[in-house]
C-alpha cells in the first residue's frame, strides 16, 4: 500500500510547479519588458532637474505598432494614420528588450514632470480632396478605422491605459478636458492600448462598446481620436530614501492613464455648429466636451468639401498617488485592472483540481499493474483476466506497428523538439530572458543542435524494426525540423506582408525567401544525418519480450471500446488544457512556456497509457500512445477555425492565409510534442511492467477467450 501511495504523490507533485508559476505573469507584448534590470528613473521638476543629475524632467511618449484584434497585419504608425513626425528612439534600435513585430519611435509630445497642460497643439495635417496621394491617404486610415487598430503607447517602460466608461458623460464632466477622468479606476475595466478612432452604426451608436457615447451622433460615420488626455500618477518623494536631496520635488511613475477623444478643432470657438440637427453649445476650450468630433469624410462628401484639416491636441495633468500607491506595485495595479484578470486565475485553479481527478485515478491504476505481486509472478490461469491480459500479450505487444517509416519519423521530430523546449526551459530558470525574441532565437540554437537527437532517435527505432534507408528517414526528419517549419513561416508572412504592402515586412523577394527556407535544411540536415548514423551503426533494441511468429487475433470490441473512438475522446483532456491557457490574457514569456510543458506532460501521462486496451487484449498501443495526446492539435485547429469565423474580421485571401499557415504549423508543432511525449511515456511504462514479469511469449494462449473471460 504505501508503494501505491508513494506513486500517486510523485504523480501528484507534478502539479507543484502549476502553483507557483500559474501566477508568475505578466505584461509582455508591444512594450518592453517590464522586469527590465536597471533602476526606476526619479522626475523632478525641470528647474530642479537644471541644478542636478539625481533626476529627469523629460518624460518622453514612445509608441508602438499598430496591430489589431480583427487582422492579422501589423502597420507602422505612419503608414496607416498620417500622424505627426516621429523621431527615432535609438535606446530602442538594438534593444534586447523588443519584440518581434516592434516598431518603436518617439512622439514628439512636450512632457515635463509636474507641469500640467491643456489643450497644447501637437501638429496639424492637411488634405486636399482633389488630390490623389491625399485621398489615398485618407482611404489607409479609413481602413484602419475600419478593422479597429490599436495604438501602443508607454514611457518609464510603462503602458498607457484606456480605462473606459460605459455610460455617456455627465453635465460634471463636461467643465474642462480632464473632468471626465477620476483618479480612482475603482469598478472600471482598463485595457492597455486604445483605438485609433471609432465607426457609428445605421443608429449612431459607436461599434466599439467601450467607447463612450458623446452629445452628438451620426449614423455609418467614422471619427478619428486626435486629442488625448494624459493622466500621469507618480509618488512624492517625501520621506523617502530615493528621493536624495531632491526629497518632495522629486517622483517617481506609478500608473498611466490616456483618454482619446474626438474633436474637429476647425469650429470656431464662437460658433455654435450644428451636427446631425444638433446644435453644440459654444465653449472657449476647443477641447471640451462640447466640441464635435472629428469626422472622416466619406466619398460621397469629396465634392462637398475641398479641404480637411486634422489638429493633434493633448493636455496633461499630474496627479499625487495614494499613500500605497508605490513604484514597486505599480505592475499588480495595473493588472488588477484588467477585464478578466480573476477569471483567469480561477480557470487556472480550475485546470489544476481537473488535473488532480483525472491524474489520480490513472496512477492508481499504473501502480496497482506495475507492483500487484499477480503480475511480478504467474502462479495460475484463474487469476483475474484484466491481470493475465498482460502475459497473455507478452508475444504481441512489442510488435512492429504499421508504416514504421512515417512513425519513426514524427517521433524523431518530436524528440529534437522537445529535446530543446526542455533544454531551453532549464536554462531558462537561470538566465533572464528580457524578451520573447531572445528564448525563440535560443530554442533555434537547440534545434540546430538537436537535430542529432531527432536523427538518432528516429533512426534507432528504426533501425529496430529492420528499416535499411535510413537516409531518406533524416531527410523526412528535417524537413519536420523545427527550424525549418518555423523559416517557411517567417518567410510566408513576410511575402504576405510584401503583398500587403506593410512596412514591417523584411524586403527579401520570394527568392531570399526560398534561399533561407533551403539555408536551415543545410544547416539542420548534416547533424540529423550524423545521429541517424550512429544510430544505424548501434544493434537493434532488444525489447524485454521477444515477438512470436504468429499474431494474436484480435477480439471483436464494442463501439465505445474502439480505437478511434476512444482516441478521440481522450484529445478532448489536453485540448481543454489549451483553452485554459489560452483564455487567460498576459503571460511570462519563460513562465508561460514551462506552464503549458508541465500540464502537458502530466496530462500525456494520465491518458496515453495503455492500460485499459491492453487488458481487451488490444496490443495496437504504438500509435493509439501517439495519436491519443497528439489529436488535441487537430481539435486545436478546428477551434482555430471557428475562432476566425466567428471572431476575426478577414477580408482578403492573404489575412486568411496568413492566420491559417501560423494556425498550422502551431498545431503541427504540438502534435509533434503532445505526440512524442505520449509515446515515449507509454513506452517506458510498457518496458518497465514487461521487464519485471514473468511472462512468456509461448504461454499457451487456449485457456482464454476472446473478451478477457476464464474458460
Amino acid at each position: 500500500m504505501h508503494k501505491n501511495f508513494l506513486f500517486i504523490l510523485v504523480s501528484t507533485l507534478n502539479v507543484a510547479p502549476l502553483l507557483t508559476s500559474a501566477f508568475q505573469y505578466d505584461i509582455w507584448f508591444k512594450y518592453p519588458h517590464p522586469h527590465t534590470q536597471s533602476d526606476p528613473v526619479n522626475y523632478c521638476s525641470e528647474s530642479v532637474a537644471a541644478s542636478t543629475k539625481q533626476c529627469q524632467s523629460s518624460l518622453p511618449i514612445y509608441v508602438n505598432t499598430l496591430d489589431s484584434p480583427k487582422t492579422l497585419i501589423p502597420y507602422q504608425v505612419t503608414q496607416l494614420l498620417d500622424f505627426c513626425p516621429l523621431q527615432e528612439a535609438r535606446e530602442y534600435e538594438h534593444s534586447q528588450h523588443t519584440e518581434w513585430d516592434d516598431n518603436i519611435r518617439q512622439a514628439p509630445f512636450d512632457i515635463k514632470f509636474n507641469r500640467n497642460e491643456e489643450c497644447k497643439v501637437l501638429c496639424t495635417k492637411k488634405y486636399k480632396l482633389d488630390q490623389h496621394a491625399d485621398l489615398i491617404r485618407i482611404e489607409e486610415l479609413k481602413l484602419g478605422l475600419t478593422r479597429d487598430y490599436y495604438h501602443h503607447w508607454f514611457t518609464d517602460t510603462f503602458p498607457f491605459s484606456w480605462c473606459y466608461r460605459q455610460s455617456p458623460p455627465t453635465s460634471s464632466q463636461t467643465n474642462g478636458p480632464f473632468a471626465g477622468l477620476n483618479s480612482n479606476t475603482r469598478g472600471k475595466e482598463c485595457f492597455i492600448g486604445f483605438p485609433i478612432g471609432y465607426s457609428t452604426d445605421e443608429r449612431g451608436l459607436p461599434e466599439d462598446e467601450r467607447v463612450p457615447i458623446g452629445n452628438f451622433t451620426k449614423p455609418n460615420a467614422m471619427f478619428l481620436f486626435n486629442h488625448f488626455d494624459f493622466t500621469i500618477f507618480y509618488e512624492s518623494g517625501e520621506g523617502r530614501p530615493w528621493s536624495g536631496r531632491v526629497g518632495a520635488q522629486a517622483g517617481r511613475i506609478t500608473a498611466l492613464r490616456i483618454n482619446p477623444r474626438s474633436i474637429n478643432h476647425d469650429y470656431a470657438s464662437d460658433v455654435a455648429p450644428v451636427t446631425n440637427g444638433q446644435q453644440a453649445p459654444t465653449s472657449n476650450n476647443k477641447c471640451s466636451y462640447s466640441m464635435p468630433p472629428m469626422e472622416i469624410p466619406s466619398p460621397a462628401q469629396y465634392g462637398l468639401r475641398f479641404n480637411l484639416s486634422i489638429t493633434f491636441t493633448y493636455s496633461v495633468k499630474f496627479v499625487e498617488d495614494e499613500p500605497t500607491g508605490t513604484w514597486s506595485q505599480r505592475w499588480q495595479r495595473l493588472e488588477s485592472t484588467l477585464p478578466g484578470t480573476s477569471r483567469g486565475k480561477w480557470i487556472f485553479l480550475f485546470s489544476i483540481v481537473m488535473l488532480m481527478l483525472t491524474g489520480a485515478p490513472a496512477a492508481y491504476s499504473v501502480a496497482r499493474t506495475i507492483f500487484s505481486d499477480r503480475v511480478l509472478v504467474f502462479v495460475n490461469p484463474r487469476d483475474e483476466a484484466d491481470d493475465a491480459a498482460w502475459k497473455v500479450l507478452a508475444g504481441d505487444v512489442f510488435r512492429e506497428p504499421l508504416y514504421i517509416g512515417l512513425f519513426s519519423v514524427l517521433v524523431g521530430s518530436g524528440c529534437q523538439f522537445m529535446a530543446s523546449v526542455l533544454l531551453s526551459e532549464f536554462f531558462s530558470t537561470f538566465i533572464s530572458f528580457f524578451s520573447t525574441t531572445i528564448l525563440v532565437i535560443v530554442v533555434l540554437l537547440f534545434v540546430v543542435v538537436h537535430g542529432f537527437v531527432g536523427g538518432y532517435a528516429g533512426i534507432r527505432l528504426y533501425r529496430t524494426f529492420g528499416g535499411e534507408q535510413w537516409r531518406l528517414i533524416c531527410i523526412f526528419v528535417t524537413l519536420l525540423n523545427p527550424l525549418v517549419i518555423f523559416c517557411m513561416l517567417v518567410m510566408s508572412r513576410n511575402l504576405l506582408l510584401l503583398y500587403n504592402g506593410s512596412l514591417m515586412a523584411l524586403n527579401v523577394g520570394l527568392f531570399g525567401s526560398v534561399f533561407m527556407t533551403l539555408f536551415c535544411f543545410t544547416i539542420s540536415f548534416p547533424s540529423t544525418l550524423a545521429g541517424g548514423n550512429v544510430a544505424f551503426k548501434m544493434s537493434a533494441i532488444e525489447f524485454p519480450v521477444r515477438p512470436t511468429a504468429n499474431q494474436r487475433e484480435l477480439p471483436e470490441a464494442l463501439v465505445w471500446k474502439q480505437p478511434l473512438f476512444t482516441t478521440l475522446a481522450v484529445g478532448f483532456v489536453p485540448l481543454f488544457c489549451f483553452w485554459s491557457v489560452e483564455s487567460y490574457p498576459f503571460y511570462d514569456s519563460g513562465g508561460y512556456i514551462i506552464t503549458v510543458i508541465t500540464i502537458l506532460i502530466v496530462i500525456c501521462l494520465s491518458i496515453s497509457h495503455c492500460y485499459f486496451h491492453l487488458t481487451q487484449y488490444d496490443y495496437r498501443w504504438w500509435w493509439r500512445s501517439y495519436l491519443c495526446c497528439g489529436i488535441a492539435a487537430g481539435y486545436y485547429f478546428l477551434h482555430c477555425i471557428y475562432y476566425i469565423c466567428t471572431n476575426l474580421f478577414v477580408d482578403t485571401f492573404s489575412n486568411a492565409m496568413l492566420y491559417f499557415a501560423f494556425a498550422f504549423f502551431i498545431c503541427l508543432a504540438l502534435f509533434l510534442l503532445t505526440g512524442t511525449i505520449g509515446f515515449i511515456v507509454t513506452f517506458a511504462y510498457l518496458w518497465q511492467t514487461y521487464s519485471r514479469t514473468n511472462a512468456s511469449p509461448d504461454m499457451n494462449y487456449a485457456i482464454f477467450q476472446k473478451g478477457g473471460q476464464l474458460e
